[in-house]
């Protein structure tokens, strides 16, 4: 089937313009993936990377639309996203969309959303042991903890997360992590430990060619 290593091709495409930071790019590449996409004949690549592929291209591109400024098309996009993981019964999807609708919560300040989001990801992540799930909910717990006025401990749960993250072996979303740990530094005046944390997304960045958060 030809449309399926096209769509493949594509998805891997668009996926990695999103970590270089080449949103547009992203979005046009999964938006042709999607057009492939047909859920009954490619039922497959849901083993091949662990996710419903409309779920996947879609976290992406929500991601990418508000990197973008439109901050209203990746807020619709995450509530609809939501609303379909809910429905499919397949847990990594759904870790996956909690994770990302959980962020554009914090980001749009509602806390609370965030909150009840994250809670719901570190109970899932922990019940079928998904060690990045987890190590990443712990990091937004982290934010959230120091956006509700206490920045020792959330900054405590931050660096738990992202030391469980970097356990793992993965590179991906270590990066953002590390920015916003020394963000949250910077907001207690510990500049020196700020600096730390820049310099080790700094050295990921460069042996890995993962631009997404350079800036």
């Amino acid at each position: 089937d030809n449309s399926f290593f096209s769509m493949v091709a594509l998805i891997a495409k668009g996926t990695t313009r999103y970590w270089q930071g080449k949103n547009h790019d992203c979005i046009d590449f999964l938006k042709e993936a999607l057009d492939l996409y047909d859920p009954e004949r490619h039922s497959r690549t849901k083993t091949l990377i662990r996710s419903d592929i409309r779920l996947y291209c879609e976290c992406h591109m929500m991601h990418s639309y508000w990197q973008l400024g439109q901050l209203e098309t990746a807020t619709k996009l995450a509530l609809d996203i939501e609303a379909r993981a809910s429905k499919i019964s397949h847990t990594f999807s759904e870790c996956n969309v909690l994770i990302g609708t959980a962020n554009i919560m914090l980001m749009r300040g509602e806390t609370d959303k965030a909150r009840e989001r994250v809670s719901k990801l570190l109970e899932l992540s922990n019940q079928y042991q998904l060690l990045i799930w987890y190590a990443d909910a712990l990091v937004m717990q982290g934010l959230i903890t120091v956006t509700d006025g206490d920045a020792t401990a959330g900054i405590e749960q931050m660096k738990k997360g992202i030391l469980l993250h970097k356990a793992t072996g993965a590179q991906i979303w270590r990066t953002d992590q590390n920015a916003r740990l020394a963000d949250k530094y910077l907001e207690i005046g510990q500049t020196e430990k700020a600096l730390e944390a820049i310099h080790d997304a700094l050295v990921i960045c460069q042996n890995s060619g993962h631009s997404d958060h350079y800036e």
